[in-house]
């Protein structure tokens, strides 16, 4: 039953993008766009939109997209990670040093 009513909306969906897109048609051939892109793009408008209840009308929000990054938090990871590789850098070099001298192939010579 659900994925009848899946169909049956898609299905009323891509009656006004193909009406829109033969609308458009010749300014989008004007820039390479074909029918292949146009459901892509107008996919990515809309999931930058929130609709609007009152009117019914989907709203678009310039910069919606940057809602879901955030530069700090990743760079704090890449940093906590980076500071992670480098103690166990030290720690695996402290470990070789130590078997070395345990093993008398290092010799320490003090000055």
């Amino acid at each position: 039953m659900l994925l009848l009513l899946l169909l049956q909306a898609v299905r009323q969906l891509q009656f006004p993008l193909e009406h829109c897109y033969d609308v458009l048609q010749q300014q989008l051939d004007a820039v390479s766009y074909s029918w292949h892109d146009y459901p892509w793009a107008v996919q990515v408008l809309h999931s930058r939109c929130f609709l609007d209840p009152a009117s019914g009308c989907q709203l678009a929000v310039p910069g919606i997209g940057m809602a879901n990054h955030n530069s700090t938090a990743a760079s704090a990871a890449q940093q906590e990670q980076q500071q992670q590789q480098q103690q166990q850098q030290q720690q695996q070099q402290q470990q070789g040093w130590a078997a070395a001298a345990a093993s008398g192939l290092l010799e320490l010579q003090l000055w």
